[in-house]
């Protein structure tokens, strides 16, 4: 179970990640594809869509391009986000 210091310790990097990146998300199919792989997973809780080794809330945390999923190794991976989008 992931502490409360953890979890603010993971949501910040991932806000620091999506400002970097200017705060455009990844592409509904992205999403969509991360977020089929977090339903399956024995460390997601569909009761509240957040991820117990991380504890974020998965519904935002899919749509950041510099995360990875948390588990180890990780079960979907970060967007490229130096290539130029069509």
């Amino acid at each position: 179970m992931t502490t409360l210091i953890e979890k603010a310790l993971s949501i910040s990097a991932a806000v620091i990640a999506h400002a970097a990146d200017g705060l455009k998300p990844v592409d509904a199919e992205t999403v969509k594809h991360r977020l089929d792989i977090c339903s399956t997973c024995s460390e997601y809780d569909p009761g509240t869509y957040s991820c117990d080794v991380c504890g974020c809330y998965m519904p935002l945390k899919a749509y950041i391009k510099r995360v990875e999923c948390a588990a180890r190794p990780p079960k979907w991976g970060k967007v490229d986000s130096t290539k130029k989008e069509a």
